[in-house]
């Protein structure tokens, strides 16, 4: 992969802004998230990630879509953090299996094509997730940020493997002060 330092350094800053961010449910995450899609999105298709890139577009577009929800939800005081039961976890399990095919298969040259379209469908599904204040949504970022810190590192995109293991564990984080407002407002114990 050619060098692209600044892109990558630029990528990793506003990208960290913006999960720490989101960890404290800040609105301003969004607008951080978008620049940083913006600039992933030039480095994962120079390292021929392309269902990742094709990600980050979607990312940008799901900013825009977590604002406007997060705006929405304190402006009507419906700022709340939700669960979901374990019968829907398994519907969207199910809907991301399904995906790995149709977007592996668009592009056979990719590197890691079927490893790469399992985790952009998950992904999409999780920022759906966290757009919507669902407290496992930060489970799934653990699982999908610690399986991209090897495949970034591989293709030599080095700050952005960084980048998710930093996504990795404030995602540790964000799940335990989402959990812990959850817990608060519902005045009950998650059972997880």
């Amino acid at each position: 992969m050619r060098e692209q330092g600044a892109v990558q350094w630029a990528a990793f800053g506003f990208n960290c802004v913006y999960v720490l961010l989101a960890t404290r449910e800040d609105l301003r995450c969004w607008h951080y998230g978008f620049i940083g899609t913006i600039l992933t999105f030039i480095v994962t298709l120079e390292a021929n990630l392309k269902s990742d890139a094709l990600l980050q577009a979607y990312y940008a577009g799901s900013a825009i879509y977590g604002w406007y929800i997060w705006r929405e939800k304190a402006r009507l005081s419906d700022d709340n953090i939700s669960t979901l039961s374990f019968y829907y976890h398994v519907i969207l399990a199910t809907i991301g299996v399904l995906c790995i095919m149709p977007l592996g298969d668009i592009w056979t040259d990719a590197a890691f094509r079927y490893v790469d379209a399992l985790l952009t469908a998950f992904s999409i599904i999780t920022t759906f997730l966290t757009a919507r204040k669902i407290l496992e949504s930060w489970l799934y970022w653990i699982v999908i940020d610690t399986a991209y810190i090897f495949i970034y590192f591989e293709r030599g995109a080095h700050l952005l493997a960084i980048l998710s293991l930093i996504y990795a564990l404030v995602s540790i984080k964000g799940y335990f002060n989402w959990k812990a407002k959850w817990q608060t407002t519902h005045n009950t114990f998650l059972s997880l």
